[in-house]
């Protein structure tokens, strides 16, 4: 059996296993018979479907989140940042928050990330 974990009907982890990897947690769905599983792969609720643009989403969204990570030093109160420079940093984040609901806007093929502030 194959059994798939899933955040915003994307599958972000897959395993193969007898039973639910995790049973007490509800995270895991039997993938038996939904389709061919791959990272990235969208679920619409009774099968998996798979094509280019899912696994450009999710490399996307690891890219964002790992810049959220790099710059969580910022929102730190001891951050040493001047007021304008906290605000902008701020500003940034919020920026790569919005990453998903700005999914499409590319230019030359590629994603736009925001401007990291100086």
């Amino acid at each position: 059996m194959e059994w798939i974990k899933l955040k915003d009907n994307i599958v972000i982890n897959f395993v193969t296993s007898e039973s639910n990897p995790e049973p007490e947690t509800n995270e895991w769905i039997d993938a038996t018979g939904l389709g061919e599983v791959h990272m990235g792969a969208h679920y619409d609720g009774t099968q998996l479907t798979f094509n280019t643009l899912d696994a450009e989403y999710v490399k996307a969204r690891k890219e964002r989140d790992t810049l959220l990570a790099e710059s969580d030093w910022t929102q730190l109160a001891d951050s040493q940042l001047s007021e304008a420079e906290a605000i902008s940093w701020a500003s940034y984040r919020q920026a790569l928050r919005d990453v998903p609901t700005t999914w499409g806007q590319e230019v030359e093929g590629h994603f736009v990330y925001p401007t990291k502030p100086a």
